[in-house]
């Protein structure tokens, strides 16, 4: 079976916060994977009062 997988990225110099609708918006458009291995995500600066720490959020 062809493994295949999706990448999104946003980049906002500003620093501004985002609403979501453009993540959401873009992962819309893609299918879900015929592998069933699932999906994994990655965020960066959604807890800026903890700036120096790491967060892992893991959804079975």
């Amino acid at each position: 079976m062809i493994k295949m997988c999706g990448i999104i990225g946003f980049i906002d110099r500003t620093k501004s916060r985002m609403d979501g609708s453009s993540i959401k918006a873009a992962l819309s458009l893609m299918n879900e994977r015929g592998s069933g291995d699932g999906a994994g995500y990655a965020a960066y600066g959604i807890y800026p009062e903890y700036a120096e720490y790491y967060a892992l959020h893991v959804f079975f």
